[in-house]
Parts: C-alpha cells; sequence; structure tokens
C-alpha cells in the first residue's frame, strides 16, 4: 500500500482537464486496479496537492505542513514534485525565480521530503507552444523557450545528483504535443493523458504501484 503525494501548480492541480487532471487519472487507474482485483494490497492513496500560481517558493513554504499530518510509517510513502512552470515568468524585466534559488528551492524540498518519503520523484514540465512568449491572461507575464529548457535541465541535474526519480516529459515535444494545450501552456485532456500515461509507466516500471 502506498501513499502518493503529488506537489506542483495548476497543471498538477488539472485545470483545463475534464477528467480533473493526469493526478486523478493516476487516482482511477489505480482505484480501478484494485477494485477489479479485489487486492487490498492494491489500495493506493493519492493526494493532488497542485496549487495554481505556485512557484517553487511557494511550495517550498508549504510542503512540510502538507506531508507531515499524512505521513504514515507503515505505507509506502511517495512524494512527486512538478513546478517550475511559473518560476520561469518575467515580469518587469525580472524571472520570478531566477535558477540559483530555483535549484536551491528544489533542492530544499527535496531534503523536506526525505525525512518522510521512501521515494521522491520529480516531475518534468509539458512542453508548452515554443512560440509562446506572454502568458494568457496574465497581465504581460513572459516566459520563453529557451528558458524552460533550462529549467528543465536543472530539474534533472538535481534529480540526477540527489539520487531521486526523474519523469521526463519533454520528449513528448516530438509529438506536436503543444496542440494538445488549451492556452499554449496548460494541457487539454489529451495532454493530461499523455502525463499520466508517463507517470504511470514510470511508476509500473519501478514496481512501485
Amino acid at each position: 500500500m502506498a501513499q502518493i503525494l503529488v506537489f506542483g501548480h495548476s497543471i498538477t492541480a488539472g485545470q483545463w482537464d475534464t477528467k480533473g487532471g493526469w493526478v486523478q487519472r493516476l487516482r482511477t487507474f489505480l482505484d480501478s486496479r484494485a477494485l477489479r482485483r479485489q487486492d487490498e494490497n492494491l489500495i493506493n492513496y493519492v493526494y493532488n496537492l497542485g496549487i495554481g500560481g505556485d512557484t517553487s517558493r511557494d511550495l517550498l513554504e508549504r510542503i512540510e505542513q502538507e506531508i507531515e499530518p499524512r505521513f504514515e510509517p507503515e505505507n509506502l510513502n511517495i512524494v512527486m514534485i512538478q513546478i517550475g512552470e511559473n518560476d520561469i515568468q518575467r515580469t518587469d524585466g525580472e524571472v520570478r525565480i531566477d535558477e540559483e534559488m530555483f535549484r536551491t528551492n528544489l533542492e530544499q524540498m527535496i531534503d523536506i521530503a526525505e525525512d518522510y518519503a521512501d521515494e521522491i520523484l520529480v516531475v518534468g514540465a509539458f512542453p508548452a507552444n515554443p512560440e509562446l512568449e506572454t502568458v494568457p491572461h496574465s497581465g504581460g507575464k513572459q516566459v520563453s523557450e529557451d528558458r524552460r529548457r533550462r529549467y528543465e535541465e536543472i530539474k534533472q541535474e538535481v534529480a540526477e545528483s540527489r539520487d531521486t526519480g526523474f519523469i521526463n516529459l519533454y520528449h513528448l515535444r516530438d509529438q506536436e504535443v503543444h496542440e494538445s494545450t488549451e492556452d499554449g501552456i496548460h494541457p487539454t485532456d489529451a495532454g493530461h493523458e499523455k502525463i499520466y500515461e508517463e507517470v504511470r509507466e514510470f511508476l509500473l516500471s519501478r514496481d512501485l504501484v
């Protein structure tokens, strides 16, 4: 039995998906499997702890108070972190969270999670429209594909240095998945399905669920 705590931003929360997002899809899969096999050992608890608009700073401030009351040492505790899409936004010439601070925030989140979790996984960003320069309905916040790619590299570097899993979603760019976004950033139902499939296969390949 596993407890899966998934932290992140609006994409993690499931905005723009009529089925509740990739985290809800994961929960539905795990629940359906346990019920189908009538095996209580396959019951897994999935908590969606994504909050729209969160940066790595916001998540760092709340991650321990979210984990601690849900921690059950008798179960397998898995913490998943998907963050960065809001960090890369530039306003008034300044990036909201610069590269150095982003790396530090992610490392500190992993430090905190290690006190509770048996497994920590960093989930990469869903590929956005590479031509998008301004976040829709944001008051002019700017993004860039170069910055997004660099922050993905930081995630992978931190995950590798800390021996945590990294679920790379950027390879989906080869499938023109930016067409699976509603506004150039947030995935549609089809986009969330792709994220769910990647995460599900990663968990199954490591016998975590």
